[in-house]
């Protein structure tokens, strides 16, 4: 039975056939195939004897031998690490420092390469180190250029955090590379390749997002790709022989904000020629922004997913030739990709077919089988990948995924490993699983070709520890317990929902905000990864006034942030729909105030801006003693940020958003239209910006606190529609502002709380709501002079835990209605504007899944 294969219109492979001579070594490619890098872990493996680590098996040797009767022009190996306990995982081939040319090591690496050189093919070692990407169960102690952590969970690993690397760590990853070479080429390798991409340590050092270093390895790229020349020069230095290839792997682009960029490895790769490079691979992403779920809009109508940034590198080069890896699965699409690079790489379609290129060479196939797994889910695909090699080392044939009755066997067999890889922290475990044709539990019904997606997943919901931020693959589910109906604004939703106990067990509080936001578009992956620095960057603020995030992932094509559910809401419905209490609602409000003019001191001291500063914005949390705290959140992007970038993805404009509390300098920043006068990203808010927008928020709690709850009613809906604080057209206070300060200067008596009130409205007035920006008091003089006036009236006033405080604050308000982390702007009731926003709909609760992902689990099978 001939297998499903990629639909596509008849094309000539010969282009493909085609010799490929390499300038600088001399050595000939016999077509333009590349067996791209893969892991395998199929080497030996020892969690107590270092030594024992790392020798080629007959398992990988059968899978290379296979693959050199494939008809490849250049076969690529998995990751040759250089150190015994700095792996990208358990299995991997190892060329420790102190390898000799002989014994059982070298001979199985000289066999390895023998048979994948037996039909002419050329053999290249891709060899790594993996700096700080090294799983914390087989190195706590990593080394990187700086010490920047990959945190959270990564496809089932976790990482500490690397320490900087010192002299001595140089002369070790340089001469361990450089001795790496020298054993390699006397076992019989046509060269090596130096991997310097998908976030391991040379790439590391190629990144501003994890070179922070101020010496010569670091600042400029001419800088942070020194390292690497180093270890070419030392590589040639050991290995004088020039027919030996150098070539190097290295990502197009990182698909991270302030990453390596393309322009950067334009500027590379015009140095790898002047240092003898053969070839350059080019390919993209990192663990913490896979490339083949992040990548452009642009690049999902081309099968290449890199192709569009090799065209604007291939130009500089003119001597080194260049590969492009990533999702070629038809001849048209790989002749096309001829037009712009040399040759192309083929990795996961080369494990369903070792043969491919002999195929395709020889008209028997015109493109890749396609299989029946998600394309789109890496995860899947990965360890599908693993499952064929693993099925060839062991002499049998890959299953055919591209039929139901295969792809059921590796259902069966996933499921089968995953159970016998839990508790296997020390990856002794790592070979004990038999891959095999015949299908494990005989006799279950499978429905339909959803079977995997709906009865597997499930036993790899994750528990969330101690990490905060996580990445997890496409369908893996959540451990909810329960969800509320999802409130939807823009390209974000809201949801509340509780986390199963055993998966938070670090959590008291297993209730939450969990706000899903998509990754579709570049825009809304700009905006998301600007997301993800902030609610990072404001947890290691310590305020009690300041909602701090749990815990964030990104789960496919969405990013996911978890807040704590603010039991009585945000401010905004509290005004409305508790009465004041006279003097207890007046010290509540006025220890509260102080609170959050702290915590806005305090960002304001770090350089942030909150920008979108309301009531809807304070949120209440509970305290023993029956009152709430109020806490800011949504801090971090700018209001002007997610206007703008709303406008991109929606079509809205500034008009249709919350503007009550903007103050004057808002008007400067978007024309009549709402739009933006300049890009998003350039614009700049002053140090002043929060300010006026919390005394607009101190004017309404003064209303409820001294006229009552009824009066702030009917201020809110004189304020509906697109009514500011600020009339720019008179340029003064609106006059229903002016209208309610009367109000409460005219009830102001000659009591102690009258006073607090008479005291804080002046401060607002004559310190806050002031049209130039430069003439407010700073967040910092605000703060001090509410101190000044509570220190003033302590005195009369009661002991805050004698006080009772019936301010209405023990029932928990509706949760899908009134809570915070909802995007606000969507409630007309919230901010008196019609923001023709769809209705709230209903969300298919996600269920309860108590088992959690084995260690390494869904990253057996990671592309290298």
């Amino acid at each position: 039975m001939a297998p499903r294969r990629f639909s596509t219109e008849p094309a000539d492979a010969s282009p493909l056939g085609q010799p490929l001579k390499f300038e600088f070594s001399g050595k000939t490619a016999k077509n333009r195939f590349m067996k791209a890098a893969m892991t395998e872990r199929l080497s030996t493996w020892d969690p107590k004897v270092l030594e024992k680590r790392g020798v080629p098996t007959p398992e990988l040797i059968n899978v290379y031998r296979r693959w050199g009767e494939g008809d490849f022009g250049v076969i690529l190996t998995g990751n040759v690490m250089i150190e015994y306990d700095q792996l990208e995982a358990a299995g991997n081939p190892i060329v420790p420092r102190d390898a000799p040319a002989s014994g059982e090591r070298f001979e199985a690496f000289k066999e390895l390469a023998t048979v994948s050189k037996k039909h002419g093919s050329l053999i290249v070692a891709q060899v790594s180190h993996p700096g700080r990407q090294v799983a914390d169960n087989i190195q706590k102690n990593p080394i990187s250029p700086s010490d920047v952590q990959l945190e959270g969970e990564v496809m089932g690993m976790h990482f500490a955090k690397p320490k900087p690397m010192d002299e001595q760590d140089f002369k070790n990853v340089i001469e361990g590379f450089a001795h790496a070479a020298e054993f390699l080429y006397k076992a019989g390798y046509d060269g090596i390749q130096l991997h310097g991409a998908h976030g391991y340590l040379l790439a590391q050092f190629l990144s501003p997002t994890t070179n922070k270093r101020t010496d010569k390895y670091g600042g400029s790229i001419e800088n942070r790709s020194r390292i690497i020349f180093e270890i070419a020069d030392a590589i040639r230095a050991r290995v004088p022989d020039k027919s030996f290839s150098l070539s190097i792997k290295v990502n197009s682009v990182e698909f991270q904000e302030g990453g390596f960029s393309t322009d950067d490895c334009k500027v590379l790769c015009k140095q790898l020629e002047q240092h003898g490079f053969d070839f350059v691979e080019l390919s993209g992403g990192t663990y913490q922004s896979l490339a083949f779920s992040h990548r452009r809009e642009s690049s999902k109508k081309r099968e290449a997913f890199f192709l569009e940034f090799a065209e604007k590198i291939i130009p500089e080069l003119t001597k080194t030739k260049a590969y492009v890896t990533g999702g070629l699965r038809t001849v048209k699409a790989m002749n096309e990709a001829l037009k712009t690079v040399h040759g192309i790489g083929l990795a996961r379609p080369v494990t369903n077919e070792f043969d491919l290129p002999a195929k395709i060479l020889k008209g028997e196939a015109n493109s890749a089988i396609d299989t029946l797994l998600d394309e789109q889910n890496f995860g899947i695909t990965n360890v599908a990948a693993g499952t064929q090699i693993r099925l060839v080392g062991k002499d049998k044939h890959p299953l055919d995924l591209s039929r139901e009755d295969h792809k059921r066997i590796f259902e069966e067999s996933m499921q089968k490993w995953g159970e016998g890889m839990a508790h296997n922290d020390d990856q002794s475990k790592a070979k004990d699983i038999d891959w095999t044709t015949a299908p494990f539990g005989a006799g279950i019904h499978y429905r339909d070709v959803d079977y995997f997606t709906q009865k597997q997943w499930p036993f790899l919901a994750p528990i969330f520890k101690r990490e905060f931020e996580y990445v997890l693959q496409q369908g893996i589910p959540l451990p909810l317990v329960e969800k509320g109906n999802a409130i939807v604004s823009g390209f974000s939703s809201v949801s509340k929902i509780k986390m199963h106990h055993a998966h938070v067990p670090e959590q008291i509080e297993h209730s939450m905000a969990m706000k899903k936001m998509e990754l579709e578009s570049e825009d809304q992956i700009k905006y998301v990864n600007k997301e993800m620095t902030n609610v990072k960057s404001l947890r290691l603020l310590d305020h009690d006034h300041l909602v701090k995030a749990i815990l964030a992932c990104t789960r496919g094509k969405q990013a996911l942030f978890f807040f704590p559910w603010a039991k009585g809401g945000d401010l905004y419905n509290f005004l409305k729909s508790n009465s004041n209490e006279g003097m207890a609602a007046i010290i509540w409000m006025l220890d509260q105030m102080v609170g959050l003019c702290s915590a806005l001191s305090l960002l304001a001291d770090k350089g942030y801006r909150h920008g979108d500063l309301k009531p809807a914005n304070i949120l209440l949390f509970p305290e023993k003693s029956g009152s709430y705290r109020l806490k800011i959140t949504d801090v971090g992007l700018s209001k002007l940020h997610i206007l703008a970038t709303s406008r991109r993805l929606n079509g809205t404009t500034a008009k249709a958003t919350t503007r009550r509390y903007s103050p004057p300098e808002f008007d400067l920043l978007f024309d009549d239209d709402g739009e933006p006068v300049e890009d998003s990203d350039d614009i700049k808010l002053s140090r002043k910006f929060d300010v006026w927008s919390l005394g607009c928020v101190f004017i309404e709690f003064l209303i409820w606190a001294k006229l009552g709850r009824q009066k702030y009613k009917e201020f809110d809906r004189s304020m509906k529609r697109d009514r500011r604080f600020w009339d720019s057209g008179r340029k003064d206070l609106d006059d229903k502002v002016k209208e309610r300060i009367q109000n409460l200067e005219d009830a102001v008596e000659e009591t102690p709380g009258d006073k607090v009130v008479q005291r804080v409205l002046e401060l607002a007035l004559k310190q806050m709501l002031l049209v130039d920006s430069d003439d407010r008091s700073s967040a910092s003089d605000i703060h001090k002079e509410l101190e000044s006036i509570r220190d003033s009236y302590s005195e009369c006033f009661q002991p805050k835990d004698e006080l009772d405080l019936p301010l209405g604050l023990t029932t928990e308000q509706d949760a899908e209605s009134d809570h915070l982390q909802q995007e606000k702007d969507l409630s007309g009731a919230n901010d008196g504007m019609d923001q023709n926003e769809p209705e709230p709909s209903s969300t298919q609760d996600e269920g309860l899944h108590t088992k959690a992902v084995p260690s390494g689990h869904t990253a057996a099978m990671v592309v290298s």
